[in-house]
């Protein structure tokens, strides 16, 4: 059986004294073996849970409670303000998936986002994404963010948390965010996502960016791309926001990498804060090959460095920062490069990085530094499926 919506709208302020509020949906929630489809769908209106959670421009809430249960969001748009207590997102609130499918393909959030209590979740498009029970899945490719996202708690530019559960998958691509993210005093802030905490070992993120500076106030684990990161992969993603906080674990891209592998990414912001700064990553387990850094390093305790501040286990492989840029001539892991030859492509040709299907370099895009195809905008973009459909704002050439 299948149920589908289309060509649906709304306009109006939405206020709640509780929770659940959206802009089209207080709460989507999918039952039994049915098929649910949502598409060509908008909201207007700006959105407020006065004194209660899950707020979204689009939903409050998603949730699929059964297996054989399926829900398909496409081709829908919130231009919407969203605050509440917890649990805001510019599109939803919070994506939660109990043993069924969830699906959301070529949507976009713009407005500002607030989650005004202590240890909140807040994302620029999703509040929240949770796989929970069985094999739930939750699948979200070709959506954007654009607005500030400001709270006290895992917040980030584009979504605060990714957690997954027993066998769950949660698989995110060709996503980015746009805009500052601002922690007042909790841990874990990014400017893409500000948590991600995979206990399945089934969460995978591909070609997504962030561009927004990042301020984790007193907070420590603050990123450029995230705050901190346990995930079975990260691939093909870049940040371009400054990270600081007066705390710890603060680096251009994750504040800490927990777990997994960290593959053919890079960070061009700064980074400032107390102890485990870097450029790149602050504190790291995991395995990271093919990336680089280029963003000025400031902290005031010890354990500061270039591209890694301090490292506990796993490999750093064909990595690099930039030694004139970020001030810093040592490093737990990689290698450290002047800005001229991190400007050459025999560099990394070298090292045995790929310039065919993933990395292109040219010095009219990037600042000449190497740039992700189909990834990163500007003149050396081949073919940024993002970009073919919406104009990116701001974006460097």
């Amino acid at each position: 059986m299948s149920r589908a919506l289309s060509g649906n709208h709304s306009t109006g302020k939405i206020t709640a004294s509780g929770s659940y509020a959206g802009g089209l949906f207080g709460c989507i929630e999918c039952y039994l073996w049915v098929q649910h489809e949502i598409e060509d769908s908008y909201s207007l209106g700006d959105v407020e849970a006065l004194s209660g959670s899950y707020a979204g421009g689009f939903a409050g809430d998603i949730i699929i409670f059964y297996a054989d249960t399926s829900l398909t969001i496409r081709d829908c748009y919130a231009k919407s303000r969203v605050s509440a207590e917890s649990y805001a997102g510019g599109f939803v609130g919070e994506v939660l998936a109990d043993r069924g499918a969830i699906t959301i393909n070529d949507c976009y959030a713009t407005g500002n986002v607030t989650a005004s209590t202590v240890y909140s979740y807040a994302g620029g498009f999703i509040g929240s994404l949770y796989a929970r029970l069985g094999s739930g899945s939750i699948t979200v490719s070709d959506c954007y963010s654009q607005g500030d996202v400001s709270g006290d708690g895992a917040i980030g530019g584009w979504t605060g948390s990714i957690d997954t559960q027993d066998t769950c998958t949660i698989d995110i691509s060709l996503c980015h965010s746009i805009g500052r993210v601002v922690n007042s005093n909790s841990d874990r802030a990014g400017g893409w996502v500000g948590y991600i905490d995979d206990n399945s070992g089934g969460v995978t993120v591909a070609k997504c960016f962030s561009t927004g500076n990042v301020e984790g106030g007193n907070g420590n684990w603050v990123g450029g791309f995230a705050g901190e990161i346990d995930a079975h992969s990260v691939s093909k993603c870049f940040s371009r926001g400054n990270a600081s906080s007066t705390a710890d674990w603060v680096a251009g891209f994750a504040g800490q990498f927990k777990g997994g592998s960290l593959t053919d990414c890079y960070s061009r912001g700064s980074a400032e804060g107390n102890d485990y700064v870097a450029s790149f990553v602050g504190q790291m387990w995991g395995n990271l090959a093919n990336c680089y850094a280029t963003g000025k390093v400031v902290g005031a305790d010890t354990d500061v460095g270039g591209l890694v501040a301090f490292w506990s286990a796993g490999v750093v492989s064909n990595s690099f920062w930039d030694k004139d840029a970020s001030g810093q001539s040592s490093s737990a892991g990689g290698d450290g490069k002047t800005t001229i030859n991190l400007k050459q492509r025999q560099l990394f040709t070298d090292a045995g990085w790929d310039f065919v299907a993933t990395w292109a370099i040219s010095p009219v895009c990037n600042y000449g530094y190497p740039a992700l195809r189909g990834v990163t905008p500007g003149a050396c973009d081949v073919a940024n499926p993002i970009l073919e459909k919406l104009v990116f704002q701001g974006a460097e050439t």
